[in-house]
């Protein structure tokens, strides 16, 4: 009797290789070949789970934003202060080594955009799910009462998405001079800059 392979697990096994070469070697390490050695498969194997290194990066850009989402969505909003609304932005900005590492395929997957529609796709649905987040984020900060009447929430919700994605590029790009204590103490302000009127 053949085998009966679960794809969905074996899926898993080769993206949670695919993080160990990260970890280890950093995103440009991410290979078919590289990720087959750690895997203990060959590449031929890997290829009819992830066909190149682009599906890789996008399949780690895509568990990256459900592990950030799936947090966030843990935190109890009825009960938003300005320092839970922060650690909800936190969660989505790479401020540890660890993130820094795994954030790195993000910026491969932008290098990637120019010759791959696929990754144009990829990038595309991310920024619409943080967009969306933002959004919910906004609203609820208004029913909480922590944001000022006088603002207008779409254009605050695409102001904080800027902010993450600035704050994201500036710890990846210079870690030493974006700490994460430097990074909390500037979304903790402009959070709390929600909560009163505009000037």
């Amino acid at each position: 009797m053949p085998k009966i392979v679960d794809h969905d697990e074996r899926r898993e096994e080769y993206l949670d290789a695919m993080w160990r070469v990260v970890s280890r070697d950093g995103a440009g390490g991410i290979s078919v070949r590289s990720v087959a050695a750690e895997a203990g498969v060959s590449p031929s194997n890997i290829v009819h789970y992830l066909p190149s290194r682009g599906d890789m990066l996008g399949e780690a850009v895509r568990r990256l934003m459900d592990e950030v989402l799936g947090r966030v969505s843990r935190i109890d909003a009825t009960q938003l202060t300005i320092a839970t609304m922060t650690d909800m932005v936190m969660l989505a900005i790479p401020s540890t080594k660890t993130r820094r590492r795994q954030s790195e395929v993000w910026l491969l997957l932008l290098a990637e955009q120019e010759v791959s529609p696929e990754a144009r796709r990829i990038l595309g649905e991310l920024q619409d799910r943080v967009a969306v987040a933002t959004r919910t984020g906004i609203d609820q900060m208004a029913e909480c009462g922590l944001f000022a009447h006088g603002r207008d929430r779409d254009l605050e919700a695409r102001r904080l998405h800027a902010l993450i994605d600035g704050l994201s590029v500036q710890s990846l790009i210079n870690p030493m001079a974006m700490s994460s204590s430097m990074i909390r103490a500037i979304v903790h302000a402009h959070v709390a800059e929600l909560g009163t009127e505009p000037g």
